[in-house]
């Protein structure tokens, strides 16, 4: 192979590799600026029902909480201010109203609604809304501020 020949080729090939480098980076800072978008829909529902939200988690909670035991509540008997996009299922704790939007085997996502003002052992994201955290919760992580353990539920 000449000389001329073989600089074209691995000026050629140094080129598709860039190239495949440049996406996967383009590809990386996408997901990276907009990783949290999953979470824009569900936030707009709670912020659309600002007005009504705590009282009708302070209401939830009375309702559900009386003998001290979490509840889960199906998504069709909450009331329609708690009723966000991609909701699976909502545990109602005595403080709090967890709406869950994934869950796993070992992670729950998604966000606690305080009745109050959030509890400071809890770390989770802020939102919008003063009283509404994003929460994330995995089994295999010890518990911490970050990774509050969910009590049980019926």
């Amino acid at each position: 192979m000449s000389k001329p020949r073989l600089k074209r080729l691995l000026i050629g090939c140094a080129s598709l590799v860039a190239a495949f480098v440049l996406v996967i980076v383009a590809l990386m800072a996408f997901w990276f600026w907009h990783g949290d978008q999953r979470w824009s829909k569900p936030e707009a529902d709670l912020v659309n029902h600002a007005a009504t939200l705590q009282q009708d988690v302070s209401a939830l909670i009375a309702a559900h909480t009386a003998d001290g035991v979490n509840r889960v509540v199906r998504p069709a008997d909450l009331p329609v201010s708690l009723q966000i996009t991609g909701l699976q299922y909502a545990v109602v704790h005595a403080d709090y109203v967890a709406l869950v939007i994934y869950t796993s085997p070992d992670t729950q996502s998604g966000f606690r609604i305080w009745a109050d003002n959030p509890n400071p052992d809890y770390a989770d994201k802020p939102t919008a809304l003063p009283y509404v955290m994003r929460f994330r919760y995995c089994d295999d992580d010890p518990d911490s501020p970050t990774n509050r353990v969910e009590s049980q539920w019926e």
